[in-house]
């Protein structure tokens, strides 16, 4: 993160105590991380890193009554006071904020809306969430999913900080979910399916093999909660078969674990409609089991699978998706594959192609230029 995303997030935080008086969102645990984060940005230190972070730990001071962070406050401020001659009114508001009641705001946020937002809005999301929930009667038909927007937007803000305390957070709120919400309830499905993705990227930063099989766990419990005829049926299908694939590479090497992932991902490919935003994805998850059960038995049946099925997840994905290069670049990447196991001249000639064409229709900043332009580089050395 920047100097200056980081700043306005600090900056942010002030300004939305001394409109809302809320002292939650000043105690939040993110606080610190974002005071060191704002120290580490630059090797410079601006006049406005101790203006921010000392009007930060004032208005903390105010609601956690610590000295210390009071007189972090005064020895920030008291080196600034030249170039912010309004200070004494700034700590004036934000005293007269800690002498008032929380003022509510009580609208919910679309969380997902936020997906790669500077932090300063996802930190605005977290707070409207739990603004949100404490708005809501403890039966409120709407605090479900208000609970479950406030771990998807700790889950944002882990994305852009990659910070674990997020990721936990979020897999608490879920977990409590879980255990408060009955098979029966219509929702229930979802709280085990997003918990066993949490668990999974936690897995990815921890390698716990415990989180990973507990997401299996989770995954599995969303499946067989979820009626097949619901439209979700396909998605928790793979999200299953995903997971097994991935603890089949990364940890358990059971065969097992390998030919469920597989068969349950080539069933939802299969009953995954034509046009459903998911099938691209799960084309691509299909193709990658495909690739790890080569590498496990030589089959060159696989290899060809991986293949066909690259040049169908590039069908299912409208040219607009974020993913529709990556996905090209896979098909090049799919033939040199097989050619250096085949031989096969066509093959290294396909991969030369698309790379060509992916190389003329980028641009040199995107990164899947310099990827294609590698690709064939290699594709042109290795087809000689």
């Amino acid at each position: 993160m920047t100097y200056e995303e980081v700043l306005s997030a600090v900056r942010d935080r002030v300004s939305r105590f001394a409109t809302y008086s809320d002292p939650e969102d000043l105690l939040d645990s993110a606080v610190p991380r974002d005071i060191e984060a704002l120290w580490n940005s630059t090797p410079e230190q601006h006049p406005e890193m101790w203006h921010a972070v000392g009007l930060l730990h004032y208005a903390r001071h105010l609601v956690n009554s610590a000295d210390a962070e009071r007189e972090l406050a005064e020895s920030m401020l008291d080196r600034v006071r030249g170039e912010f001659p309004d200070i004494p009114d700034q700590l004036r508001k934000l005293d007269e904020a800690a002498g008032q009641r929380v003022k509510p705001y009580p609208n919910r946020v679309a969380v997902l809306a936020f997906g790669g937002s500077p932090l300063d809005e996802i930190n605005y999301v977290i707070f409207a969430a739990r603004q949100h929930i404490r708005s809501l009667a403890g039966d409120a038909p709407e605090l479900w999913r208000a609970r479950m927007d406030l771990a998807k937007a700790h889950e944002l803000r882990f994305f852009r900080t990659q910070a674990p305390e997020d990721l936990d957070a979020a897999i608490a709120v879920v977990t409590e979910l879980l255990e408060s919400t009955p098979t029966s309830d219509p929702n229930y499905p979802e709280a085990p399916s997003v918990l066993g993705g949490l668990l999974q990227t936690r897995f990815s930063i921890g390698v716990v093999p415990e989180d990973l099989d507990r997401s299996v766990e989770m995954l599995r419990q969303a499946l067989a909660t979820n009626a097949e005829t619901h439209e979700n049926h396909p998605m928790h299908q793979a999200n299953l078969g995903r997971a097994l694939v991935f603890r089949y590479a990364h940890v358990s090497h059971q065969d097992s674990d390998l030919d469920e992932g597989l068969d349950l991902l080539t069933t939802a490919v299969a009953t995954t409609p034509g046009g459903d935003p998911g099938l691209g994805t799960r084309l691509v998850a299909l193709q990658e089991a495909h690739y790890v059960r080569f590498e496990r038995a030589g089959d060159l049946s696989d290899l060809d699978a991986v293949v066909r099925l690259g040049y169908d997840a590039v069908d299912a994905t409208p040219p607009q998706h974020p993913d529709h290069v990556e996905r090209i670049v896979g098909v090049a990447g799919a033939h040199l594959t097989r050619y250096l196991v085949t031989h096969q001249k066509q093959d290294v000639k396909e991969a030369i192609a698309i790379a060509k064409q992916v190389i003329k229709g980028t641009h040199p900043d995107d990164p899947y230029h310099a990827v294609a332009q590698e690709l064939l580089k290699t594709a042109k050395a290795t087809g000689r």
